[in-house]
């Protein structure tokens, strides 16, 4: 489960929280479901992974093409994150 700002008028979201904060292994999908409603997750907001200290890993979904600064900030733990987007850039 995640936490999302949404613009429905674009039909997309930002991926702002993770509500799994004890699993090692946390994926930001392509698409959430919110009150019924298919948004696209475009970008991860600054402290999305703040409260994940536990997490090793991270898949980020393919249609994410921005990523705030601090978006990692506290994973320590952090090893891998593994990217499924070619919209993200430099």
């Amino acid at each position: 489960m995640t936490k999302a700002a949404t613009d429905t008028s674009q039909g997309t979201v930002c991926y702002s929280a993770s509500k799994a904060s004890s699993q090692k292994s946390v994926t930001v999908p392509a698409t959430v479901s919110i009150n019924g409603g298919s948004y696209t997750v475009t970008a991860i907001t600054g402290k999305a992974f703040a409260k994940c200290s536990k997490a090793t890993a991270v898949t980020i979904g393919k249609n994410v093409s921005k990523i705030n600064a601090s978006a990692f900030k506290g994973c320590k733990k952090l090893k891998t994150v593994n990217v499924a987007s070619k919209l993200l850039t430099k």
